[in-house]
Order: structure tokens, then C-alpha cells, then sequence
């Protein structure tokens, strides 16, 4: 099912819709393959993923595989967001 809201405006604006999600709510609600299958069939053209829940807000360590699984299941691009200091942080975020 897609997004109304992402819909609607990917419908309304002549520029690449993007979006940014985190991992999930919490550590028993982790829904970032769900959520991104969504928003690119509501039209967006990519997605951010920071692989932290909601609850985590910015501590406790980035899971990375969040990112690899969102990627794994969608065709859009996916950019990696969180922990990522060096070039070297950025190769191994695949």
C-alpha cells in the first residue's frame, strides 16, 4: 500500500521526491524493509536509512545490516546515514 502523503507529493512537485526512515520504532518494531517498499511505491526516488530506532535516537551503535536489507529489497538507490566518520566507515555501509 502506498503512502498518500508521499504520493501526493510526488504527484505535485517537478523534483525527485526522497525520504528518510530510521530502522523502526524500537528494537521489537524494526520495519525499515516495510516502510521503504512503501514509500517507493508511492513514487519516491530514493531513501535514506539511519539504522537506529526511534527509541536509540542518536546513541548506541548503527546496525549497518538495516541498510544492506532495505537495499536488498527495493530498486531505488539507498543512501547509508549514521556512524559513518571516514571514507572507510562509508565503503563497508553495502
Amino acid at each position: 500500500m502506498p503512502s498518500p502523503r508521499t504520493e501526493s507529493i510526488v504527484d505535485i512537485v517537478p523534483i525527485p521526491v526522497t525520504v528518510k526512515i530510521r530502522s523502526g520504532w524500537d528494537k521489537d518494531n524494526i520495519n525499515a524493509v516495510e516502510i521503504a517498499q512503501i514509500a517507493e511505491s508511492a513514487g519516491a526516488s530514493a531513501i535514506t536509512v539511519h539504522p537506529r530506532t526511534k527509541d536509540q535516537g542518536y546513541s548506541g551503535k548503527a546496525d549497518w545490516s538495516i541498510i544492506k536489507e532495505v537495499k536488498e529489497n527495493v530498486s531505488i538507490p539507498i543512501i547509508g546515514n549514521g556512524d559513518i566518520k571516514s571514507c572507510f566507515d562509508a565503503e563497508n555501509v553495502r
